[in-house]
């Protein structure tokens, strides 16, 4: 019996120690993504450019297929696609939105992150999108863009992990990117 107790004891340490590891891994992951995003901005002088080489450097890390930012055009009343990385880029790129609508308006409007595994259960998903150009999506991270003042600029989507889900450490660094991104965007715009 003894011996069985100090066998789940260390079986217990095991489990601790491979979690521990993993925590580290995935920190280091972030930590590699800010890395990638701090030597971009070094050498990137247009806004466009850093801001697209952001977006590919968190779809990389997120083991991503695609991704878009769409911004709030007050004068139109629509979130446009302004930035889009991924197949179906060319044919996104311009295509306006009501603010409201699907789950990128959902997002914009609340500010609150979301997270889907399989985006056909949700019924705010507009399937209509990727029908018109042609890419089926089937997990989803969106997170609201936020101006330093915390109004809500837009909203970006990481679409298709390409092995299993989205992790809690996969939105975190989402969210991570999406600050920077933000914050990029907003000294973009800002006059001066």
């Amino acid at each position: 019996l003894r011996w069985e107790a100090l066998l789940m004891v260390e079986s217990g340490y095991a489990d601790e120690i491979a979690r521990l590891n993993q925590e580290i891994q995935e920190q280091q992951r972030r930590l590699d993504a800010v890395m990638r995003i701090a030597g971009s901005l070094s050498t990137i002088m247009k806004v466009d450019e850093l801001i697209s080489e952001a977006m590919r450097i968190t779809l990389d890390v997120a083991e991503s297929d695609a991704g878009s930012i769409l911004l709030y055009d007050p004068d139109k009343k629509k979130l446009v696609f302004e930035y889009v990385v991924g197949p179906k880029d060319e044919e996104l790129t311009g295509m306006e939105l009501e603010p409201d609508q699907g789950i990128v308006g959902a997002t914009f409007q609340t500010g609150q992150t979301s997270v889907y595994d399989d985006v056909s259960k949700n019924e705010e998903h507009l399937k209509s999108v990727g029908e018109k150009v042609g890419y089926a999506t089937v997990s989803m991270v969106t997170v609201a863009l936020k101006s330093p003042e915390r109004n809500a600029v837009g909203a970006m989507q990481i679409l298709n992990k390409r092995n299993g889900c989205f992790t809690r450490h996969d939105v975190e660094l989402i969210e991570l990117m999406a600050a920077e991104i933000a914050v990029a965007i907003e000294n973009a715009f800002v006059p001066g």
